[in-house]
């Protein structure tokens, strides 16, 4: 299985990473632009259940309008899964680059 750049780099790790770095950032953007972005123009049928009083019956999970574009196997879940291995992997190019790049 190839890794591409969408399945390593999600919004997720966008946002935890820009939190290290700037975590004020993110709360301004999200308080300027959060609830307007989850908004659709699409009409509610009048007739939908709500789980207002009582949970709906069957099992919804998470599944919404994008459900269609979601990805079944993302390779951060894999990196946090083996967290040995990737150190290992990690400490083993760290050692190739510093063997390729001594003086």
């Amino acid at each position: 299985m190839a890794i591409t750049y969408s399945q390593f780099v999600t919004p997720s790790v966008i946002a935890i990473e820009a939190n290290k770095v700037a975590p004020g950032l993110g709360d301004y953007y999200l308080g300027r632009t959060g609830f307007d972005a989850q908004q659709t123009e699409e009409e509610v049928p009048r007739d939908r259940p709500d789980n207002l009083f009582e949970p709906l019956p069957g099992d919804f999970g998470a599944h919404g309008v994008f459900g269609a574009q979601a990805h079944e196997k993302v390779a951060t879940t894999w990196l946090a899964k083996h967290k040995g291995t990737t150190t290992l992997l990690g400490a083993a190019a760290l050692g190739a680059l510093a063997f390729v790049f001594r003086k």
